[in-house]
């Protein structure tokens, strides 16, 4: 596969996966109330089972199972903009900045979705945590960026 060729697959894959996370996460801001609170109940079931098979006891609860998935859906979007944004040539450390504010402004229409669904509210806490999952996933792989480009710079000729 040449450059090019690997560019454009990068860039169309970037934007499918972003498109499809966003859809996910909508999704379930449209559940009702009942619905997507018997999913958290699974979910909690499912992880609590696996903690008490490993000796440690159900230990979870379904506020932290409903916490823990915002902020992971929300960790998984900002990667995916971080990806988007570096491939489609955005300039270094700008593409962070965008892809904070992309994830951002996804957070605030999600939790503005819920007003819309049956039992469920909009939720300032929600947007800022959705916001701080975005936000740590961007840091971590800005400085993951930042580490690799640094090694590079030291292995070209130039600085040699």
């Amino acid at each position: 596969m040449n450059k090019k060729t690997a560019e454009y697959f990068l860039k169309t894959a970037s934007v499918i996966f972003s498109l499809l996370i966003i859809t996910f996460i909508f999704s379930q801001s449209l559940l009702p109330a009942g619905e997507s609170q018997a999913e958290s109940g699974r979910i909690l079931s499912l992880f609590n089972g696996l903690l008490t098979d490993a000796g440690i006891g159900p230990v979870l609860s379904s506020f932290f199972v409903r916490k823990f998935a915002h902020f992971t859906e929300f960790a998984v979007l900002g990667t995916s903009f971080f990806m988007l944004f570096l491939s489609f040539g955005v300039k270094p450390y700008y593409f962070s900045l965008f892809a904070f504010l992309s994830t951002s402004m996804v957070a605030v229409c999600d939790e503005c979705l819920q007003l819309i669904s049956d039992g469920r509210a909009c939720q300032i806490s929600d947007m800022l945590l959705d916001s701080f999952g975005g936000f740590v996933a961007i840091t971590v792989l800005s400085l993951i960026y930042c580490i690799f480009i640094r090694i590079k710079r030291r292995k070209s000729p130039k600085y040699e």
